[in-house]
């Protein structure tokens, strides 16, 4: 997860751990995330139970979300462009890259 500060370089943190997805209420109050950018895969994002836990948390601390999946599995320099459009579009405040391979590549772009 990454959070910026204006034109400062952005705050990263990194959970890597079986249980990382019970520590994003903590880490969405601490950094008084409101709106967030979610980068996942296409469907391992809802077959892993991820999507549920998530989002549940997204509603529990009033953070609105923006979810990118759309590009392929060995991504092309267009599903790239298509997730930097959506980052300018909007004011997010952490984006937030849950899996592996292509969908943390893309979060972290």
């Amino acid at each position: 997860m990454q959070k910026t500060h204006g034109n400062n370089p952005p705050e990263q943190i990194f959970v890597c751990s079986n249980n990382g997805l019970e520590q994003l209420g903590e880490i969405l109050d601490t950094l008084s995330i409101k709106h967030a950018m979610l980068v996942t895969n296409q469907q391992s994002f809802s077959v892993s139970g991820a999507e549920d836990l998530i989002l549940e948390s997204f509603k529990r601390h009033d953070v609105s979300y923006s979810h990118f999946s759309e590009f392929l599995v060995n991504p092309k320099i267009q599903d790239v462009e298509k997730g930097i459009a959506l980052y300018q579009k909007h004011s997010f405040d952490i984006v937030i890259g849950v899996g592996g391979g292509s969908a943390l590549d893309m979060a972290k772009l």
